[in-house]
């Protein structure tokens, strides 16, 4: 073999053996790792596919594209050991449509404005759910000032609007007995989407700020975009856990004071 030849006549030359196996080790070294880029590559592709499916990030945003990005980029950068015009044009091509979503999301989150209420709705409400889902959700609702003694939900009957509390207060009564007080939060979370009965009356006991969006409304928002009705979902759901771990606290505590 010509290899074996030039190994054999530089075997009386001194270093140069030593050289040859060096180049021939970073040969192969470059060829691994553009095989590993390869490899790599899928794996970003196959998981970002399946997080997509499993509901762990979402199909319109940052993260699914930047995902795809960089797949493309690391099966492109393997394709340089072994060049397929078709597969380069393929990666080319996802590498392209990347960028054109996240500059389109860049640009339409870039026009989103709030008003100071409604960012810390939206960071106290919303926390986590993208600019473009909240000001939806936010649209959807209205802001409203309710005087003392106003009931934002009635004991036994169907729940038909959800509120968020921002700046007052309102006391929460089970059979006209008051159990307890809330400042800020969510109410009627946990019965708005199915307009269910209220487990409890909710009223205020002074002046109050609060966002309020119907359920009509919310139930609309899921129609139109899976996106958003799994963000409220996830909202509502978690907010509803907060107020029971709180409510098994208290009754712990009035427990113990017996």
């Amino acid at each position: 073999e010509p290899r074996d030849i030039v190994m054999c006549q530089n075997a009386g030359l001194p270093g140069v053996s030593d050289f040859m196996s060096k180049v021939m080790l970073a040969s192969m070294a470059v060829e691994q790792f553009y095989e590993w880029a390869g490899f790599l590559g899928v794996a970003f592709y196959l998981g970002s596919y399946v997080a997509l499916q499993l509901g762990l990030i979402p199909g319109v945003g940052y993260s699914y594209a930047v995902l795809n990005l960089i797949a493309a980029s690391l099966v492109l950068v393997s394709l340089m050991s072994a060049f397929n015009m078709a597969s380069a044009i393929i990666q080319i091509s996802w590498i392209f449509i990347s960028i054109v979503g996240m500059t389109r999301i860049f640009l339409i989150t870039r026009r989103l404005h709030f008003t100071s209420e409604e960012e810390y709705f939206r960071k106290r409400g919303l926390p986590g759910v993208p600019r473009d889902i909240a000001r939806r959700i936010i649209d959807a609702g209205a802001w409203l000032t309710l005087e003392a003694g106003v009931e934002m939900t009635q004991e036994g009957q169907p729940v038909t609007h959800l509120y968020f509390i921002a700046s007052g207060k309102a006391g929460v009564y089970v059979m006209n007995t008051k159990l307890a007080e809330v400042d800020e939060g969510f109410i009627g979370e946990l019965n708005v989407m199915e307009r269910g009965p209220a487990s409890a009356t909710v009223r205020t006991q002074e002046t109050t700020r609060v966002f309020c969006v119907a359920g009509n409304s919310l139930r609309a928002l899921t129609r139109a975009d899976a996106q958003t009705g799994l963000y409220i979902e996830t909202h509502l759901s978690t907010s509803t856990k907060q107020k029971l771990m709180q409510a098994n606290l208290m009754l712990s505590a009035s427990q113990s004071a017996e």
